[in-house]
């Protein structure tokens, strides 16, 4: 498709949003094709491309940290935590495009599992602590802001992160959030590793009465 004689004049097109979704096409057309260098520079052109389009930005921020959520994915995947770390600053140079509760839900949502992400990869659970105490500040906030699915997905970083610190009784308590506010039999990832890390956070707090025996 993305040689297709139309493709590449929308990739060439002068307008904002065609030229965004031209580059994004691009994106997961690499990323399918597991070429993740070429991902990382279709990104980078997308973030450029916005950033040359404030008008755009002001109208619609949604799709830009979607894009930088994508960027950062890669560039840990890449094991790039130096490029993960720069991109995570270019989210403070739009936090102020984010207007509506909308807008500023997906902010809080993207940024939040970055950060999580990339605290828990490189180690730095000092910092990762931190970043929590500011995390559950706002998860109400924004609740009716975040779709399901993504919510579904804070609250499983959110537990993660407290089993790497060692909280397993917040860690038990975020997973059982998780398990009543999501129907996690449609996400059998989710379940999987919801029950898996259950189950030690229960040994680890010595609650050996929930404990599965053969």
């Amino acid at each position: 498709i993305i040689h297709d004689s139309d493709f590449v004049k929308a990739e060439n097109t002068k307008t904002y949003k065609g030229r965004q979704r031209a580059l994004e096409a691009n994106m997961f057309y690499w990323y399918m094709k597991g070429n993740l260098d070429k991902v990382s520079d279709f990104a980078q052109k997308g973030i450029e491309h916005n950033f040359s389009h404030p008008l755009g930005l002001k109208k619609d921020c949604k799709p830009y940290f979607i894009l930088l959520n994508n960027f950062f994915v890669i560039t840990m995947e890449r094991k790039k935590y130096d490029e993960a770390s720069l991109v995570l600053k270019k989210f403070d140079s739009v936090f102020h495009f984010a207007k509506t509760n909308s807008q500023k839900g997906a902010v809080y949502y993207t940024y939040s599992n970055c950060c999580l992400y990339y605290f828990r990869e490189t180690g730095n659970l000092l910092t990762m602590e931190k970043q929590l105490s500011e995390i559950l500040k706002d998860i109400d906030t924004y609740k009716k802001d975040i779709n399901l699915h993504d919510r579904a997905i804070l609250l499983a970083n959110i537990a993660i992160s407290n089993f790497y610190l060692g909280n397993y009784k917040k860690c038990i308590f975020f997973f059982n959030k998780l398990k009543t506010e999501y129907y996690l039999s449609s996400h059998p990832e989710l379940q999987y590793g919801y029950y898996l890390l259950t189950l030690i956070a229960h040994y680890e707090s010595m609650n050996y009465d929930v404990l599965p025996y053969s």
